[in-house]
């Protein structure tokens, strides 16, 4: 396992970014610092990154990861169309703590995609954390660095105790401060809002928003 110590930086080194995009471009496991938790990444496009992914978490297959991108203009790589309520708050929390369902593009692979057809997006804002999507392609994969059905961790000496085997390059960035895992929300095919995790965006901040959307539903645009 490679290590890459970034504690207190925002960006990667040319050297450093080299070595994210080698490591992404063979499907290899990534563990990385979020704006939340450490995640685990890899290449979503990767067949053999997501099964050794879904193996080292213990994870059922049939529970899609979600999707980390480097910008919002990567939107489109995943998602076939942007749901109009997606627009403001995309606008409002990212980069952020916020991860939106989005429906998926055509042939994603299952260990990103649901059986409903949707694909989960965030664009994190922590910059050193975009600066390891960037050097990998753009985006990677972001669950949370833990056995499933254990609690995620800002300890990076917590997530390689447990998963540290299956790890191929760890960018460490120190301990995180405690925080919550992103907030989740779906939105159905007449643009009702609905909350599945409140996470980082709480209380009034977030039930005023999905309620002024859910006010002034919309359909989908590409």
């Amino acid at each position: 396992m490679r290590v890459i110590l970034c504690s207190d930086r925002d960006v990667l080194a040319a050297e450093e970014e080299a070595a994210v995009g080698a490591t992404a471009r063979v499907g290899g496991v990534i563990l990385f610092p979020t704006d939340t938790l450490y995640g685990l990444g890899v290449d979503p496009g990767s067949a053999a990154g997501l099964a050794a992914l879904f193996r080292l978490k213990g994870r059922d297959p049939g529970k899609p990861l979600p999707v980390l991108l480097a910008d919002a203009s990567l939107t489109g790589r995943y998602a076939a169309a942007i749901p109009a309520p997606w627009r403001a708050l995309m606008e409002r929390f990212w980069p952020g703590p916020l991860t939106l369902l989005f429906p998926a593009v055509p042939n994603l692979p299952q260990g990103i995609r649901s059986v409903s057809g949707k694909v989960a997006l965030r664009v994190p804002g922590s910059s050193l954390c975009r600066s390891v999507l960037q050097a990998a392609g753009g985006s990677l994969t972001g669950t949370s660095a833990n056995a499933s059905g254990a609690a995620g961790t800002g300890d990076p000496a917590i997530a390689l105790r447990d998963l540290g085997a299956g790890i191929d390059l760890f960018v460490n960035a120190g301990t995180l401060p405690p925080a919550p895992a992103s907030t989740l929300l779906d939105v159905d095919a007449s643009g009702v809002v609905t909350v599945l995790r409140a996470g980082v965006i709480q209380g009034a901040d977030l039930s005023i928003c999905v309620r002024v959307l859910n006010q002034s539903r919309g359909g989908e645009v590409g």
